[in-house]
């Protein structure tokens, strides 16, 4: 069997799959399947005719995500045209960091992101795509400890008082993310929700005082439309108002529920998006990408500048002509 052929043979395989209309899992427990899996790595190159064994094991055994019965996270189904698309990326295998390197990637990338600030309301704003939603949360945190304190990025943190505040149905990425950077988990402070899992507005404001009193900074309030569990929308209008006469950094984590601003009749969900100062938005959630397409975008685009940039240090990215 030679290349084109072996290619040939998974491109069947693919197109089996996706007709296959067998229950979503051939569930084994770990035990049997680890037996009857070989994961033992070889000495020299396998034959093709293996390689294909192996495939048909995995197409057996993995979890048919792409089919309508898959319902346990917040992703599913499978996009043809998406698809083809991710064939494409593996096979041209290149990566995003100059424009020398990724031309025609960058062209796509730029457009994407400029159409992604359009429907959020950020006309003059920036964005990058991301490694999934929690580096997005991540990155609002970074701008919003930035727009805190301009010289910490130099000087160094000192993060015993800094405080992010968010709902009680907030995504586990946000104590991941204090964590990450150093503001330690005791500092991520949940805001009470109505009973339709929604931060409540006037809880938000009371704890911000409360906070002041202690000596706290509070640099950052992270809303979320679309929560994990309820997928609640919080208010967001209600809570740039707050955050605005606060003067502290409104990030959205809309992972989930950023698609709604593609809905006519759910867009009213995102209400007040434009007034947040960065958001994160899944496109491999409700618009059917395959894992992982995530975007991170931000108001001040000089923001975003400042905590991304660290290419002066890398000056063999860049080659004269």
């Amino acid at each position: 069997m030679d290349e084109m052929q072996f290619l040939d043979s998974v491109y069947e395989l693919a197109v089996s799959y996706l007709e296959d209309e067998r229950p979503l899992v051939d569930y084994q427990n770990f035990e049997s399947l680890e037996k009857i899996t070989d994961t033992n790595l070889q000495h020299g190159p396998m034959p093709y005719e293996q390689i294909l064994l192996d495939i048909q094991h995995y197409l057996k055994y993995c979890v048919k995500t792409n089919q309508s019965g898959f319902m346990n996270p917040l992703w599913g189904g499978i996009s043809t045209v998406a698809l083809a698309s991710e064939l494409i990326t593996s096979l041209t295998n290149t990566s995003m960091y100059t424009y020398e390197l990724a031309p025609i990637g960058t062209v796509i990338e730029k457009s994407i992101i400029s159409k992604m600030l359009g429907y959020v309301g950020y006309p003059d704003g920036a964005g990058t795509f991301t490694t999934g939603g929690s580096n997005g949360n991540m990155l609002g945190m970074l701008c919003a400890r930035l727009k805190h304190n301009p010289m910490g990025m130099h000087t160094g943190y000192d993060n015993r008082n800094l405080v992010a505040l968010v709902s009680e149905e907030s995504h586990y990425s946000v104590v991941m993310a204090g964590n990450v950077i150093g503001i330690g988990k005791e500092n991520i402070i949940s805001i009470k929700s109505d009973p339709s899992g929604r931060m409540r507005a006037d809880a938000l404001a009371e704890e911000i005082q409360h906070l002041k009193a202690e000596g706290k900074d509070v640099f950052c309030v992270i809303a979320t439309s679309g929560t994990t569990v309820k997928g609640s929308f919080d208010p967001l209008k209600e809570l740039a108002e707050v955050c605005f006469r606060e003067n502290i950094w409104l990030h959205v984590d809309a992972a989930w529920g950023g698609s709604a601003l593609l809905s006519s009749k759910h867009t009213h969900l995102m209400d007040g998006v434009e007034l947040a100062d960065s958001v994160c938005w899944d496109a491999h959630k409700m618009m059917g990408i395959p894992l992982i397409c995530s975007t991170f975008l931000v108001k001040d685009e000089s923001i975003l500048a400042k905590v991304c940039n660290h290419t002066k240090s890398a000056h063999y990215l860049f080659q004269s002509e």
